[in-house]
């Protein structure tokens, strides 16, 4: 027993150091905006009229870089975190140093479900979990599996 107890003690602590040396991580320069770099367009929409998944709200983002042009074809980039780690800004400097061609980007935060207005309170721990589970963001081992997409 002591070490089955020990083992998941080490486990814990080592997930604990795995997680403090992910918030040593410092952005490089490419992560904040450049003089003479021009910024692209980054757009904000609700999604919230979704037949797959009813009272489901997504935000999502559209990034235009500067460079494109319609006439001119562009790569797509699809992200199902949001935006996150300055992506557009990244885009921008990278397509300006030509090191990444001219990208529109789609940057889709993982749902939302509005939690219903409970009737009563909950007495039972399986009741309180589900309450809350129903104010938790969607998971996005969901969009990893084969959930259909609204």
């Amino acid at each position: 027993m002591k070490t089955f107890l020990a083992s998941w003690v080490c486990a814990g602590l080592l997930l604990a150091a795995a997680h403090a040396a992910d918030d040593d991580y410092v952005p490089g320069p490419d992560s904040r905006p450049q003089p003479g770099v021009p910024a692209g367009e980054l757009l904000k929409f609700t999604f919230d009229h979704s037949k797959i998944y009813p009272g489901t709200s997504r935000t999502y983002w559209i990034y235009v870089p500067a460079q494109y042009r319609p006439e001119t074809p562009a790569c797509l980039f699809v992200a199902q975190d949001g935006v996150v780690w300055n992506a557009n800004v990244v885009f921008d400097n990278l397509i300006a140093k030509k090191q990444m061609p001219v990208t529109i980007g789609v940057f889709v935060q993982p749902g939302l479900v509005k939690a219903a207005a409970p009737t009563r309170r909950a007495t039972a721990p399986t009741e309180a979990l589900n309450t809350i589970r129903s104010e938790i963001p969607m998971s996005a081992s969901c969009w990893r599996s084969s959930c259909p997409t609204p």
